[in-house]
């Protein structure tokens, strides 16, 4: 919805400057529609737009090798002495493996006039449960490097790795000293693009000295992520009730 309200109000005002131009067909504009004031992709999202407005014929440029220009879509007002041309320029873009974040500009130049668009495409793809948690930051609200990590009580049993991606991803327990942990498993470990649940099995730790952790392999399309997991170790209260419960 706060797209579709922005957009409307950009359109609002560039039909005035439209109007204030139509009286001399001499005038010429340049207007990026969108992205305002930039576009942010996740790691393995490869596709995104620039749509733009102007009087006249232009030329667009990638200042990063990782984004390129590759289709086109235009849409033209006549009137009795000029054009309006309302363009969207289809971009593409790698997977980003590189672990953090980068960004790219596209301009536009168009008679006289520059401008542009800025994207970001973020290090890690969409895990929200467990939820990123952020090292550092590009700047403002983009994370530069995040990191995954879930924690549970010695008397949890049931968590899970919730996420959508845009290809097939494989999802593993990695070995601990040589060995995959036995205490913790999960109901699925591979899957095609879209919203996917995989549900983390945990046996009761009944080990009142030490935590047990473990690390989950996230893999697509050639973006790899761990996924820290932490169970702690019982307490004298917890043990009592596991006990009590295998009774």
């Amino acid at each position: 919805m706060k797209v579709k309200c922005s957009f409307a109000i950009g359109m609002a005002a560039l039909s005035a400057l439209v109007a204030s131009c139509m009286k001399d067909p001499d005038n010429h504009m340049l207007d990026v529609i969108y992205p305002k004031p930039y576009s942010v992709l996740f790691a393995d999202q490869t596709r995104d737009s620039i749509i733009f407005t102007t009087f006249d014929g232009y030329s667009l440029h990638s200042y990063a090798d990782w984004i390129d220009i590759v289709g086109e879509k235009s849409e033209n007002i006549n009137h009795d002495d000029y054009s309006v041309y309302t363009f969207t320029r289809w971009l593409e873009a790698t997977p980003n493996t590189t672990g953090g974040t980068r960004s790219a500009v596209v301009g536009v130049n168009s008679y006289e006039y520059s401008s542009g668009a800025r994207y970001y495409q973020l290090g890690y793809v969409n895990i929200y449960h467990p939820s990123p948690r952020c090292k550092d930051f590009v700047f403002s609200n983009i994370p530069d490097t995040v990191t995954f990590s879930m924690a549970d009580s010695a008397n949890v049993t049931l968590d899970s790795v919730c996420f959508v991606v845009e290809d097939d991803w494989v999802l593993s327990v990695s070995a601990e000293e040589g060995s995959v942990p036995s205490w913790i498993r999960l109901d699925n470990e591979a899957g095609a693009e879209g919203e996917n649940k995989v549900y983390v099995s945990m046996e009761l730790n009944k080990d009142m000295e030490n935590d047990r952790k473990a690390t989950l392999l996230m893999q697509t399309n050639g973006i790899s992520h761990s996924i820290g997991v932490t169970q702690y170790k019982a307490t004298k209260k917890q043990l009592e009730e596991m006990e009590k419960g295998a009774e």
